[in-house]
């Protein structure tokens, strides 16, 4: 009987997961076909969702595909993104706009705490064409990092570029 109740409590619980995923994504469908017939009101919301909602490089694309017909331009992008740094989806916009102010204010984050932050501004910069010496000052720059996971990634990825390791002096935590 315990068995049965338990049972029962778990199909109600997969079902309403289910239902919240099927009306998230009428949500979701219905913002698109608003911003697909240029409805002005997609545009927050849309925006909310590229630099909120975790995403990878398609997904995010997608969503500004669907924010330039209802006006919104590279440079409001940029700016927008800029304000939203250090998170990781406002990263990957500026990796994608490809627009080279983005290097300055993305390298310090090559530093990060967080791995998918650092991991996002390596991307991004290498796809903003960050020159090899911004790359290495920027990782130097890490290094002063007192994370040991950090510290050891940076000296790895400077190895990379030819930089000795064992110039690093390792802090203990």
């Amino acid at each position: 009987l315990l068995l049965l109740g338990w049972a029962v409590k778990e199909l109600i619980a997969k079902a309403a997961r289910r239902t919240a995923a099927l009306a998230a994504q009428r949500k979701e469908d219905a913002l698109k076909a608003m911003a697909v017939r240029k409805d002005p009101r997609a545009k927050d919301p849309l925006m909310q969702r590229l630099f909120n909602k975790p995403g990878d490089l398609k997904v995010i694309n997608g969503y500004m595909d669907l924010l330039y017909p209802l006006g919104v331009t590279r440079e409001e992008l940029f700016v927008t993104a800029m304000g939203y740094l250090p998170q990781v989806n406002a990263i990957k916009v500026l990796g994608i706009l490809k627009d080279p102010r983005a290097i300055e204010p993305l390298l310090p984050l090559l530093g990060d705490y967080f791995w998918d932050v650092r991991h996002a501004a390596a991307v991004a910069l290498t796809a903003l064409g960050a020159t090899r010496e911004q790359l290495i000052n920027g990782y130097i720059n890490a290094a002063l990092h007192l994370d040991r996971e950090v510290l050891e990634e940076t000296a790895e990825v400077l190895g990379k570029f030819g930089v000795r390791k064992d110039l690093f002096l390792y802090k203990t935590t």
